[in-house]
């Protein structure tokens, strides 16, 4: 019997098919255990890059289900420089046992009590008199002030205004101009006139602050009977021989509380 191609594909192609479909299924069953991934690029090593053996070894760890060993690295000892404070380290709270932490507890209130004790004792609380001169139908006159005050033992220095100084040479009390700034130019003084005058004492810097007020009262009171004024308190009142012995009790009232 003669067969002519037609006949041949008729009876090879469904072999052809059967043998194709055999093929994949035992392709399928070969590769049914293998675990394909698909890899970040990003982790690759770049062209002609090679992991050395102890990556390779930490990354077969890192796949590992349960991660496998894990290696302790030691960081890197390195100096400290104690003369870069920068670079020190510093403990925000030393740790204490319950007893020192009593024992400190305790002394921090003593030093603190001791500290507040010395506080007050070397720095008062601020306290100023202030007394004004005014002059009455004319201003004072500069050269006429001037000599006024010399003679009064005022003299011209810091803050370009006058002091009258203790033996040792402390401030008593001051002098200023009531006329902004307040200071005066003594290379024109002899050309100006002022209104009034202002004489203060710093109560908190004197060892003595009576001496000092009634020092302060004398030469204010001086000033205006030569040149012809008024001496005035804070509040622009006449002082009077009340006003006085008031400010006098105060200053008592202050040196027994502060100095």
């Amino acid at each position: 019997m003669e067969f002519d191609l037609r006949d041949s594909l008729l009876i090879l192609g469904p072999l052809f098919v059967i043998a194709i479909l055999l093929h994949g299924y035992w392709r399928m069953r070969v590769n049914s255990n293998e675990l394909k991934m698909s890899l970040d690029k990003s982790f690759l090593s770049g062209s002609g890059d090679r992991m050395s053996d102890e990556e390779d070894i930490d990354m077969l760890r890192a796949e590992l289900p349960n991660g496998g060993a894990r290696v302790r690295k030691i960081p890197e000892q390195t100096a400290i420089d104690l003369n870069e404070s920068d670079n020190v380290p510093v403990l925000m709270e030393p740790v204490e046992s319950p007893e020192q932490q009593s024992e400190s507890s305790v002394d921090d209130q003593g030093s603190s009590s001791a500290q507040v004790s010395d506080d007050e004792r070397v720095e008062p609380p601020e306290h100023y008199i202030v007394i004004y001169v005014t002059a009455g139908q004319q201003p004072f006159a500069g050269q006429a002030l001037l000599e006024c005050l010399v003679e009064r033992d005022l003299q011209f220095g810091e803050m370009d205004i006058f002091h009258r100084h203790d033996e040792q040479g402390g401030t008593l009390f001051s002098l200023v101009n009531a006329v902004e700034p307040g200071t005066f130019d003594m290379s024109t003084i002899g050309e100006i006139s002022t209104p009034a005058v202002s004489l203060f004492m710093r109560t908190h810097e004197q060892a003595d602050p009576l001496a000092a007020y009634d020092a302060m009262m004398e030469v204010a009171q001086s000033i205006a009977d030569e040149l012809g004024g008024d001496v005035k308190d804070e509040s622009r009142s006449i002082v009077t021989p009340q006003t006085m012995e008031h400010c006098r009790e105060s200053l008592r009232d202050y040196r027994r509380k502060h100095l």
